[in-house]
This record gives C-alpha cells, sequence and structure tokens, in this order.
C-alpha cells in the first residue's frame, strides 16, 4: 500500500516535468557566444548551439548515408555535378513563415557572398548557383565536381518555388 503514493508521486513528477520541458528550452555553456548565425560559426561549442535553433535539408547517419531532414528527395545528375531537392512541406520558421525554395536560395546565396564574413566555406565553395524553380524544389550547379553539402535554411523570402543546386 506505500507503494502507490510513491509510484504516484514519481509519475506525477515525471508527466509535470515533459509539460514544462515542452514549453522551454534552457542550456548552459561556459562561453559566450561569438554569433548565432549560422554561417558564422567558428567553435564546435556554437555550431552546438545553432544545431538546437537551425536544421539542415540533409543529415549523415552513421553509416555515412545520406539521410532526410529539410529536404526529404534528391537526385543527383550522372555527372554528379549536379542536384535537384525537394523540401519537406509545412516546414515554418520561429515566426511562422513557411519554408520555401527561396529561402534556400538566398541562404545559399549568402553563404556564397565574398562579402559575407563565413568563416567554413570551403565545402560550399563548389556551388555555382542554386535556384527556385517551384515551392519546395531546388536544383544546384557545382563550380566542379565536388559535394553539393546540406545547408541551413532561413526565412524572409517570399516566393514560392522549388529549388535546384548546382
Amino acid at each position: 500500500m506505500r507503494m502507490i503514493p510513491k509510484v504516484l508521486l514519481v509519475l506525477t513528477l515525471l508527466v509535470a516535468g515533459s509539460a514544462l520541458a515542452q514549453e522551454t528550452f534552457q542550456i548552459a555553456i561556459g562561453v559566450d557566444a561569438d554569433s548565432l548565425d549560422p554561417v558564422q560559426g567558428t567553435t564546435t561549442t556554437i555550431d552546438n548551439i545553432v544545431d538546437y535553433m537551425a536544421q539542415t535539408l540533409m543529415g549523415i547517419d552513421e553509416q555515412g548515408a545520406l539521410v532526410p531532414l529539410l529536404a526529404t528527395e534528391w537526385t543527383t545528375a550522372e555527372d554528379g555535378l549536379s542536384m535537384d531537392l525537394t523540401l519537406r512541406e509545412g516546414v515554418v520558421f520561429h515566426d511562422g513563415t513557411p519554408l520555401t525554395a527561396d529561402a534556400v536560395v538566398w541562404n545559399f546565396e549568402r553563404l556564397l557572398d565574398p562579402e559575407v564574413n563565413v568563416p567554413r566555406r570551403g565545402p560550399y565553395s563548389p556551388i555555382e548557383s542554386v535556384e527556385a524553380v517551384d515551392e519546395l524544389a531546388c536544383p544546384t550547379q557545382p563550380h566542379a565536381a565536388g559535394s553539393l553539402p546540406g545547408g541551413r535554411a532561413h526565412a524572409d523570402h517570399g516566393s514560392d518555388h522549388l529549388a535546384h543546386f548546382g
């Protein structure tokens, strides 16, 4: 009989803790963030913080294979020099703005802009162009053979188009 009140207390605390966790996420770190801009990160600590706030187009699983995140589908041209991405439907930014191919294009253009400080631009340098061809599609065209990365999405862009990377 004494066990029932203890079990009820534990269950109550678990339920209450779960409810609070859904409303607020707090994390303590030992450094001040120099930037929360995903393209300007310079340390692993800041990258880890940004990972809690932003999502990539694709991820890499334990076996090194690409897995869908914000991009649900992709095809790579036979020559390996371009890639078409299809974005996940229904994704919105923190302010409710929908994720569109135009937002992805803007993000890659900013990432590749030499006027923007991007300490880790190297992996993205093979990309020559990105275009929105529909609300959820993006084709890419690289400068030369090379990997096409999973980039970060950014809002504030009004067109509803698919995009192509290459």
